[in-house]
C-alpha cells in the first residue's frame, strides 16, 4: 500500500450556515457526493466492487466511512486495485445555527493535480451548496 501525504499545506475550512447534524447528514451520504462535488463526482453507481463514481479524472471506486457521534466523514478515492487518497472531513457544530467542514486531503503523487483541484473547488462551493440543506436529498446516512 502506498503512502498518503496531506496534499495541502494547511486544511480548508468552510462556514455554513446550517446545524453540524444536517450538514453531516448531507456529506455522511455519498449519493449527495454529485449534488456538493459535482466538480469531482458526476454520478455514481453502485458496482460489485462498492460504488463507483463517473469523475473527470475517471471512473474510480469510492468509499465513505462516517461517525455521526465525531462528525467525521471519510471519503477513501480509488481504483479497484489502489487507494489514490481520502478527503477526510470533520464537521463541528458553531451555535446558535452554523457549523463548520473541516478538510483534509490525503494522497499519493497520483491524486496530486485533477482530484485534489477539483474537490478543493468543490469544497469553496459547499455554502451555496449546503446553506439549504432541504434542498438536498438526505437518505439514511451509513453511520460507523
Amino acid at each position: 500500500m502506498k503512502t498518503l501525504v496531506p496534499l495541502r499545506a494547511q486544511p480548508m475550512h468552510v462556514a455554513l450556515p446550517v446545524a453540524a447534524a444536517p450538514a453531516f447528514r448531507a456529506l455522511a451520504d455519498i449519493e449527495n457526493l454529485p449534488r456538493w462535488a459535482g466538480e469531482f463526482c458526476d454520478r455514481l453507481e453502485i458496482s460489485a466492487h462498492g460504488w463507483r463514481g463517473w469523475t473527470a479524472c475517471g471512473d474510480l471506486f469510492l468509499e465513505l466511512v462516517a461517525d455521526e457521534r465525531t462528525g467525521v466523514v471519510d471519503i477513501q478515492i480509488g481504483t479497484e486495485h489502489e487507494l489514490l487518497a481520502v478527503l477526510a472531513l470533520r464537521v463541528l457544530d458553531v451555535p446558535p445555527e452554523g457549523c463548520v467542514v473541516t478538510a483534509v486531503l490525503l494522497g499519493s503523487a497520483a491524486a496530486h493535480g485533477p482530484i485534489e483541484d477539483l474537490l478543493a473547488l468543490a469544497l469553496r462551493r459547499l455554502p451555496e451548496r449546503l446553506s439549504d440543506v432541504s434542498t438536498v436529498s438526505v437518505a439514511a446516512a451509513r453511520v460507523a
